[in-house]
């Protein structure tokens, strides 16, 4: 029998670095149906071992009524789809050139002699404006080894989505109730290896850290939150916090799903009242008797006055029309800005950054002034004579002009060595 689209159960297949979940949902939320380890469980597991893995996983779990009757997800975390920031600043930023940027980070940080990332499938989320963009990428391997096993079980995926997109929108619910009185939100996503923190105002992406520290439990979440806020540059006292990932809670005979936070339920709906109810219905009873009287005066004092400005309008575009000089729209100067920066030699100044930019120099942030030419970078190597040697390869390229070491300290990386930190600037050449 054919089921409507509202009744199909939602099926969410979890992919973390070592293991692949089947979840299903259920009425206390996600339950956890079974769940298949990738590989031997050191090291990153290849795309091969996925695939075996959402093999064994849809086949020993999905019937035919389960591909007729449900909807079937693919969330992949960080370790399979990873999650980029792109610092934009204030320009205008042409779509091939963010992916341009994105796919420059990702060689930085993925590429090797075994790995190539020119051809991995991205996506960036960026709205024109945006000083922060987020960028989303996977393996070609990846993707055919999830649609290959998805082939082999006699199904076909809703979707395959980044995690910590997945997750966000999960709480779509939760975000309304925090409302336009707190604009400034800490996002804290966990998986199975990493936390991601982000930092949201009024719905959009301002600062991201993808490998954080994974918190152990909910009370050490939410001061995590806020130091990456403070390190952000945001006020800790002036933010929400909202934590969440995948969590296994015994509920019965089974493990639920639970998206956690320690000032919200984000499970359980709250519980509208009776009475609430019937005074909803009162309300909308005396909305509709009343509503058609005040609608029609509305329209009648609306008409008045469009009347009114319409002459007031024509006598004023008569009385004007001779001595006004002739001026450009707003959309016409916007044109009229956007083709001078489009002229600007962007591809020969990203091109010449990428290839000057080498193990061990890693670029850090990249900010570009359209109207000036003025660029800079801000990165860091291991020691002061790579910093130079960086800042000499850039001005033997050409492409920029008056390459000068701006600042530079001395930094101790995350993993314990010295490192040194540095800021180039330049000008990009107009030849």
């Amino acid at each position: 029998m054919w089921r409507p689209r509202f009744l199909r159960r939602q099926c969410v297949v979890r992919a973390c670095r070592g293991e692949v979940q089947l979840w299903q949902s259920g009425r206390d939320g996600f339950v956890l149906v079974d769940a298949r380890a990738i590989g031997e469980g050191t090291g990153q597991p290849t795309a091969s071992a996925l695939k075996d893995s959402l093999t064994a996983l849809l086949v020993a779990n999905v019937t035919p009524d389960d591909v007729a009757g449900s909807t079937f997800d693919l969330v992949l975390e960080s370790a399979w789809m990873p999650t980029v920031s792109l610092d934009t600043g204030t320009s205008l930023w042409a779509p091939v050139q963010l992916e341009a940027l994105l796919r420059h980070r990702l060689e930085q940080s993925y590429a090797d002699d075994a790995t190539s990332v020119g051809k991995w499938d991205v996506r960036i989320d960026h709205c024109p404006g945006d000083v922060f963009a987020l960028g989303y990428a996977v393996d070609p391997a990846t993707r055919d080894a999830a649609l290959q096993a998805c082939a082999i079980a006699g199904l076909k995926w809703h979707s395959l989505q980044p995690a910590f997109n997945w997750g966000w929108q999960q709480l779509a619910s939760v975000r309304r109730r925090v409302g336009p009185s707190r604009p400034h939100v800490c996002w804290l996503w966990a998986e199975a290896d990493r936390a991601l923190t982000a930092m949201v105002v009024r719905g959009r992406t301002m600062a991201l850290n993808p490998a954080g520290a994974l918190p152990r439990d909910d009370a050490e979440a939410v001061p995590l939150a806020r130091r990456e806020a403070a390190r952000f540059g945001f006020n800790a006292n002036e933010i929400h916090v909202i934590s969440a990932g995948w969590q296994s809670i015994e509920s019965g005979a089974h493990r639920v799903f639970a998206l956690q936070s320690p000032a919200i339920d984000f499970l359980r709906p709250r519980r509208q009242p009776k009475l609430g109810w019937w005074l909803l219905a009162l309300g909308a009873g005396l909305l509709l008797t009343v509503a058609p009287l005040h609608q029609q005066r509305e329209i009648q004092r609306t008409e008045q006055e469009v009347a009114a400005l319409q002459r007031e309008a024509t006598q004023r575009r008569t009385h004007e029309a001779a001595s006004r000089p002739k001026v450009l729209s707003a959309d016409e100067r916007r044109v009229q800005r956007i083709a001078g920066q489009l002229q600007q030699p962007w591809l020969a100044t990203l091109r010449a950054i990428e290839g000057a930019t080498e193990a061990p120099v890693y670029l850090l942030g990249l900010a570009i002034d359209p109207a000036s030419g003025k660029i800079q970078l801000d990165a860091e190597s291991a020691d002061f004579d790579h910093a130079l040697a960086y800042v000499q390869r850039l001005s033997e390229d050409g492409a920029l002009s008056t390459v000068q070491l701006a600042s530079h300290e001395s930094i101790v990386d995350p993993s314990g060595k010295p490192a040194v930190r540095f800021t180039v600037v330049g000008e990009w050449s107009r030849r």
